[in-house]
């Protein structure tokens, strides 16, 4: 289960005030005792999960050799933001492809895609061929 954001106290420990110091004493946080401590919202120490908004679009595969030839038409991708339609992404798993974005699109949950980097292709020519 994700974080909630709450933090919890399960073991209570017995400080003297006077010493600052433990006094040996520990017991379980049970509620409905009059020592219970309640969870207080502390996303410092309990940080809630990121969310990641994926979008998804059709694009041209190419090889990253640049022979002009498109590997592939209509590939479906996802990129985790918002892409730029008439733009290059590299996958995430190194494969020697670009992905050319060429328009939005939305998947049925039984689409097999290809997850893109949130980042422009740096690493082959900045167009498929030249």
């Amino acid at each position: 289960m994700p974080n909630t954001g709450y933090q919890k106290y399960t073991i209570l420990e017995e400080y003297n005030l006077n010493t600052l110091s433990t006094t040996g004493v520990v017991k379980n946080n049970i509620k409905g005792q009059p020592d219970y401590v309640t969870p207080n919202y502390n996303t410092t120490a309990c940080p809630l999960p990121v969310v990641i908004t994926y979008n998804y679009y059709n694009a041209i595969k190419y090889s990253c050799s640049c022979d002009g030839v498109a590997l592939e038409n209509n590939v479906q991708v996802k990129v985790p933001a918002v892409g730029i339609i008439g733009e290059y992404y590299t996958p995430n798993s190194p494969s020697g492809n670009i992905y050319y974005l060429t328009s939005g699109s939305s998947f049925g949950s039984n689409t097999t895609y290809i997850e893109l980097k949130n980042i422009h292709s740096t690493s082959c020519a900045t167009t498929p061929c030249s």
